[in-house]
């Protein structure tokens, strides 16, 4: 026989709701894709080779190591990335479309592997990218002016073909004097040798340190 028992029904009731519930969350609910920055960014300068056999510079080129990530039941696309790069102390920024995933070799140099296209992500997983920006005068109308100073970075990324972003990471760096020199030194002798700068200063040298210094470093009070 059935229970018209107003408390028992009404159990039931929530009992179904909870299940529905849990059933949407665990298989329907949509892609919920974030994206996370390494530990650097590394640029170099970029060349064309002309018909003398020489190299003339024509802007600046940055490999920038994203985890996409996504700890939903569905899988979803990364359907492009831009690269926002500007010093902190000016107003202008540059605003770089992405051009090639690459590589790192056996030897540390980089490789590109191929061009920059949407990128899937499944299901409870996250892929692994280095991406590849470019800048140079004939893409955005203005030579790079690299200087030693606090930048600020951003990328942006679309899960979506709308004309908004709906991904957003900030991270900052400083260049320093080491840095912008290393980059001259490259420019001189026609180099395109990377240069790596650490993002918001959490990359630490290897350091011989006391017991005492490891306590203020690394303790939580």
């Amino acid at each position: 026989m059935q229970s018209d028992d107003p408390i028992t029904i009404i159990i039931a009731l929530f009992s179904l709701l909870v299940s529905i519930a849990v059933a949407y969350t665990s298989n329907f609910r949509k892609a919920n894709l974030k994206l996370s920055l390494g530990r650097n960014i590394i640029f170099f300068p970029t060349y064309i080779t002309v018909p003398t056999g020489n190299k003339n510079i024509v802007g600046l080129g940055f490999n920038l190591p994203i985890t996409f990530y996504n700890w939903s039941p569905q899988g979803g696309t990364i359907q492009r990335i831009r690269l926002v790069v500007g010093r902190k102390d000016n107003d202008n920024f540059y605003d770089m479309a992405w051009t090639t995933f690459v590589k790192i070799e056996s030897a540390g140099n980089f490789q590109d592997e191929n061009l920059a296209q949407p990128i899937p992500v499944q299901a409870r997983s996250s892929v692994n990218k280095i991406v590849r920006f470019d800048w140079s005068p004939e893409l955005g109308g203005k030579e790079f002016d690299l200087q030693v100073g606090n930048y600020e970075l951003r990328i942006y990324g679309w899960t979506q073909n709308t004309q908004k972003p709906d991904l957003k990471y900030m991270a900052s760096f400083n260049l320093k004097d080491q840095h912008y020199q290393q980059y001259k030194d490259n420019i001189a002798a026609n180099l395109t040798e990377s240069i790596w700068v650490s993002l918001d200063e959490n990359e630490k040298p290897n350091q011989f340190v006391s017991k005492h210094t490891i306590g203020v470093l690394y303790s939580k009070k």
